[in-house]
């Protein structure tokens, strides 16, 4: 099991948060320069660097070397969260939305995981909103990937 994203605030980095809690693997691709919305990703972030461009190329990469992504949002999957969405169907990956304002319990936590050993998925994209836009969406996130980790009883890396 590996957890990647694009170590952006927020989403991305509460997959990444929960992938080192629980020493699961995990990495990913950064934007050129490591930019992120705080200044730039940092170096506990196992990310590669993009030798080129920036959010969007960044993010179609993360949606082609996964097996599946989940892209959490509070409310509709806008700017990023979207183009995550539209690269999912363009590449024919698997792809789960949730809208962390209709969570309301540990269901999500089932669909999830029900999602990832059905479909044997073993490399997991994290994306979502920005801290900026949803403040608190990285701790959120974080809790949920723990649940989900420790319910797929994923090794240590």
């Amino acid at each position: 099991m590996k957890i990647i994203s694009g170590g952006q605030t927020g989403a991305d980095r509460g997959g990444l948060d929960a992938a080192i809690e629980l020493d699961v693997a995990h990495g990913g691709w950064a934007p050129k320069g490591r930019k992120a919305e705080d200044g730039q990703v940092p170096e506990v972030y196992q990310l590669d660097e993009c030798s080129r461009g920036g959010y969007p190329y960044r993010t179609r990469l993360n949606v082609y070397e996964a097996d599946c992504t989940l892209i959490f949002t509070h409310g509709k999957p806008m700017s990023g969260s979207r183009l995550t969405v539209d690269c999912c169907i363009q590449y024919g990956r698997t792809y789960m939305t949730i809208d962390l304002d209709k969570v309301v319990d540990d269901r999500i936590i089932d669909l999830i995981v029900r999602m990832v050993k059905h479909g044997d998925f073993e490399i997991i994209n994290v994306a979502g909103s920005r801290e900026s836009k949803a403040p608190g969406i990285q701790q959120q996130v974080k809790e949920i990937m723990i649940k989900v980790l420790k319910r797929l009883e994923c090794p240590a890396s």
